[in-house]
């Protein structure tokens, strides 16, 4: 089942795009998952099947909005959400004492994501020959996992939250069709974060930097280049 509804708005005057759209996606666990038996093939990981569970459910919900204004200034902005219902999750008990582990797959709940963004492209000259862009994103997971422990002797929730921030920035140089020129500079930032205890809380951070060139020489023969620095910390 994949029910699919949207709306969507534009108007081809002025460059303006508004759409709304929301689906939602149905998916059936796997046979092998449903089976009621015991895989013991290997004497440290034993499999066993779940006939209870439930079909898993996404819904995704989003929008988007472009825009022209004045001079050839471009805007585009956007957002999207996704739920997923009853995901499957193989939760695992651990004995500390054997080594052993065993694991079964379990509907959970609370699986969650979110992103939000928006960017902007104008010119500089009147020709339109040097532009400017940026874009600024946003995303959050929110991931529902199984663990556990052969005390507990029951899987429990593992729950970890994770953002994305992203920035990307780059000027644009098109002297004639034959020549483009650019300078680019990108970064990009993660935060995973839980209230595990044996979890170790995620900080790190990547950027890049650099110039790429696409000149058409003659005999039809194009050349391009791309020179980019990458960096990470954390």
């Amino acid at each position: 089942l994949t029910p699919h509804i949207g709306f969507w708005s534009d108007k081809y005057s002025r460059g303006q795009t508004i759409s709304i759209d929301y689906s939602m996606n149905t998916s059936t666990p796997s046979m092998s998952s449903l089976l009621n038996i015991k895989s013991t093939s290997d004497p440290l990981n034993t499999m066993e099947g779940n006939p209870n569970l439930k079909n898993t459910r996404r819904h995704n919900l989003g929008g988007n909005y472009r825009d022209k204004f004045g001079r050839g200034i471009l805007f585009n902005a956007n957002a999207r959400a996704s739920i997923t219902q009853d995901a499957i999750a193989y939760g695992y008990i651990y004995n500390k004492e054997t080594g052993k582990r065993t694991t079964m797959p379990e509907n959970v709940n609370g699986n969650w994501s979110m992103d939000v963004g928006a960017g902007v492209d104008f010119p500089f000259d009147k020709g339109e020959k040097w532009r400017l862009r940026e874009r600024v994103s946003y995303n959050y997971n929110h991931s529902v996992d199984l663990n556990g422990t052969s005390e507990e002797m029951v899987a429990t929730r593992s729950v970890v939250g994770s953002s994305y921030l992203n920035n990307e920035l780059g000027l644009n140089f098109r002297p004639s069709d034959k020549m483009e020129f650019s300078a680019k500079g990108n970064f990009h930032y993660q935060h995973s974060g839980s209230d595990r205890t044996d979890f170790t809380t995620i900080n790190v951070y990547d950027y890049d930097y650099g110039i790429t060139a696409q000149v058409e020489l003659p005999w039809k023969i194009q050349l391009s280049t791309d020179v980019t620095m990458y960096s990470r910390r954390g």
